[in-house]
């Protein structure tokens, strides 16, 4: 799906896709971080780190619970 967004002062019209960001599944705090989206980023950088050690299934787990919740943001 794709919206048209236009800029009010300059009139300008931009083509934005809507939908869900599949990279942030498979890269986890990667997107987020590059997109400098920093509390979203620190916070799946997080619970990675602390998760991910613990157990595989349990980061993987949070890897999609961060990625549901991020999609929905």
């Amino acid at each position: 799906m794709v919206i048209k967004m236009r800029q009010p002062q300059t009139g300008d019209v931009k083509r934005c896709k809507v939908g869900v960001s599949w990279t942030a599944l498979f890269f986890g705090c990667l997107v987020p971080l590059i997109r400098r989206d920093w509390p979203w980023g620190i916070s799946m950088l997080v619970t990675q780190v602390v998760l991910l050690p613990r157990s595989l299934v349990a980061g993987l787990m949070v890897n999609v619970v961060m990625f549901s919740l991020y999609n929905n943001a």
